[in-house]
């Protein structure tokens, strides 16, 4: 889980984290649109899927995906 997504990390340390991130010249954070939330989403999907995967680890992506919103 990202620390932008992850609803146990305080405000105020992703906003320091944001800080670090801009004075490091990074700016693009968005937790809604960003790429690698995207593919941590498409990440878990594809765990669902995938025979390897223990229905511990398909529960855990089965939880992630809806509190994120998403649907299968």
């Amino acid at each position: 889980m990202c620390w932008f997504t992850d609803p146990h990390t305080s405000e105020t340390a992703k906003k320091h984290a944001r800080e670090i991130l801009n004075a490091a010249g990074i700016h693009d954070i968005d937790p809604e649109n960003s790429e690698h939330a995207h593919h941590v989403l498409a990440g878990y999907k594809a765990a669902l899927h995938n025979p390897k995967v223990s229905d511990e680890a398909k529960e855990h992506a089965r939880s992630y995906l809806k509190d994120h919103g998403e649907t299968n």
